[in-house]
């Protein structure tokens, strides 16, 4: 958190905010994405839930599908 975040704004005011756990496709590979999912996963289950933030690329798409059929067992 920078001192020019929102975040730091909604602290000072006492408003509740949340942050990003992990960023997923700053690497725009699917090896790297999956990772990542890995990480937001285990960080949901250790603290109840996780916030991932990522955009609209092919590699995360297609990561992000894959990683939806395998929790659902398709």
């Amino acid at each position: 958190m920078t001192t020019r975040s929102q975040c730091r704004a909604a602290t000072l005011l006492q408003i509740r905010f949340s942050e990003r756990d992990v960023f997923l496709d700053n690497i725009q590979e699917q090896a790297y994405i999956t990772g990542q999912f890995a990480q937001l996963k285990k960080i949901a289950r250790k603290h109840g839930s996780a916030i991932g933030i990522g955009h609209p690329y092919p590699a995360t798409l297609k990561t992000l599908k894959a990683e939806l059929q395998n929790q659902r067992g398709i």
